[in-house]
């Protein structure tokens, strides 16, 4: 296992203590709730480093449904992003006149930060895990395939997130196919529309953000 691929599981176990020490203190269940989303993101991460991390992989059934998976969890990874919108100000201030006066405790900044490093978390596995995409298939075909396949799944996940913040899907929805159908014929809007491309474009630029600063290579 390498460096990063160590680091990515010691922060995510740090995390998870973390989540469940500050919800025993506050009895704030948004830790747990990002804790959770985090278990989520690790799904994707953990589909890749099997699909992706050897040069020679042969396409077979299984291949292809953990294929499937992954692209049906990833979006997890870049949803937490949206999780910033629980950030509440009055948790760290109010105002006396136009004054303002912070309160004096650390639990909500402990919090902002156990939230803040779960967003970053979860989008840096993400583009590790969109990062083995590129070179896996940059390895086998052609390295612009890579990044159109890439950025399909970018658009992609930022359908995903607009189905889980907007519409409230889970991944695991997919076993309810009826209840997967109405869902995605509700979701069919102007607003769907341009936030999926919108979200899409954020996370390809993250992607990339990542992919020319990663030096770790994909295959040993």
């Amino acid at each position: 296992m390498k460096t990063q691929t160590k680091f990515m599981f010691i922060a995510f176990f740090g995390y998870l203590f973390l989540g469940v020490a500050i919800y025993e203190v506050s009895h704030n269940r948004l830790p747990l709730t990002m804790t959770f989303n985090l278990i989520l993101s690790l799904v994707s991460f953990v589909l890749s480093q099997y699909l992706f991390h050897h040069k020679e992989e042969k396409i077979t059934i299984f291949v292809i449904l953990s294929f499937l998976l992954f692209v049906l969890f990833l979006p997890n990874n870049f949803y937490m992003i949206t999780d910033l919108i629980h950030i509440n100000s009055a948790d760290f201030y109010y105002y006396q006149g136009s004054l303002r006066v912070y309160y004096k405790t650390l639990i909500p900044w402990i919090t902002l930060f156990h939230l803040a490093g779960g967003v970053i978390l979860a989008a840096s596995l993400g583009a590790t895990a969109l990062s083995k995409v590129q070179k896996f298939i940059a390895y086998k075909k052609d390295a612009v395939l890579g990044h159109l396949v890439t950025f399909s799944i970018s658009i992609l996940c930022g359908y995903g997130v607009y189905l889980g913040r907007f519409i409230r899907l889970n991944s695991w929805d997919i076993l309810k196919p009826d209840f997967i159908f109405i869902q995605l014929v509700v979701s069919l809007t102007w607003f769907g529309f341009f936030f999926s491309v919108f979200m899409g474009l954020v996370i390809y630029v993250l992607f990339w953000v990542f992919y020319l600063f990663k030096t770790e290579e994909v295959f040993d």
